[in-house]
C-alpha cells in the first residue's frame, strides 16, 4: 500500500510540473522552453514518472 501512494503522489507530482509548463506556455506566451525553466525555478526539476508495476 505505502507503494502505491508513493506512487499516486509521484504522478499527481508529475502532472502539475506539466500543467504549469503548459499553462505559462499556451496562456502566457512562453515557448516550451521558457515555460519549463521558469517552472523549474518555481518547483524545481521535472518529476520523474512513476515506475510500472
Amino acid at each position: 500500500m505505502p507503494h502505491r501512494m508513493a506512487a499516486e503522489a509521484a504522478s499527481e507530482a508529475l502532472a502539475t510540473w506539466d500543467e504549469r509548463a503548459a499553462i505559462r506556455e499556451y496562456e502566457g506566451g512562453m515557448s516550451r522552453r521558457e515555460a519549463e525553466l521558469t517552472t523549474a525555478m518555481e518547483l524545481g526539476p521535472r518529476p520523474e514518472a512513476p515506475a510500472e508495476t
